[in-house]
């Protein structure tokens, strides 16, 4: 690769990283710099790159102004500098959260008995189930949720073929579904711990239910349920 060619793949990668800094902060306005500091705080890459990406600024304007002032390449980026920087680039690309959480997901219909239920879940061994009512998701069973209704009824007089699972999810105490508890296929891997524990701080069910439609889930459209339980291999992929 002659110096001009290294200039030209150098300053095409840094305008490619800086877009996909833009997509990261939803900003198309954000500096370089300012996006590197914004996100080292709370991206496991760009935390890990936050000198090298520095440096990597400063190499960028040095060229540029440079450039202007001579019309020479005066500096010039090292072959294992653009190697970095597509590394960087390819690091950020990957994964998202579909290559890892897509699965058939049991549900539940409203009316299905809670006797019925307990045998799925024992079966299954899941910790959460969507339950719809006519295609539309009204909240999420739990084991949690049924031990808390069990411990408050008289199982001696109480025929659990008789009771629904909506019945049952009277009893949730975490606050309904909303949209912080919905993510799309392309949601970025590295937000999914953050999302879940904004949940948990506000009390809500921590939960999240992967949908190619979230605005209009039903059982036909839902990719994949990720919980708590899904951390370790969260962690393993940031």
């Amino acid at each position: 690769m002659t110096d001009s060619q290294a200039v030209t793949t150098f300053l095409a990668d840094f305008n490619h990283l800086h877009r996909l800094l833009k997509k990261l902060l939803n900003d198309q306005d954000v500096a370089f710099a300012s996006a590197v500091q914004q996100l080292a705080k709370k991206h496991p890459i760009i935390s890990a790159h936050q000198l090298d990406l520095d440096a990597i600024r400063s190499l960028r304007n040095l060229i540029v102004h440079e450039k202007i002032a001579s019309h020479e390449e005066v500096a010039i980026p090292s072959s294992s500098t653009i190697a970095l920087l597509k590394s960087i680039i390819e690091k950020l690309n990957g994964p998202q959260t579909a290559d890892y959480f897509t699965k058939s997901v049991t549900y539940f219909n409203h009316d299905l008995s809670l006797q019925e239920a307990l045998n799925r879940i024992a079966s299954e061994r899941y910790s959460q189930y969507p339950v719809f009512r006519h295609q539309q998701l009204i909240g999420i069973l739990s084991a949690q949720t049924i031990t808390h209704w069990l411990a408050q009824v008289d199982l001696e007089t109480v025929n659990l073929e008789n009771i629904s699972c909506e019945e049952i999810l009277k009893h949730n105490k975490s606050k309904p579904l909303t949209k912080q508890n919905i993510i799309s296929p392309d949601f970025p891997i590295f937000k999914i711990d953050d999302r879940l524990l904004e949940l948990l701080q506000h009390n809500d069910l921590p939960v999240l239910l992967m949908s190619n439609q979230p605005n209009d889930i039903q059982p036909d459209n839902l990719m994949g349920i990720i919980t708590p339980w899904d951390l370790p291999t969260i962690f393993q992929h940031q």
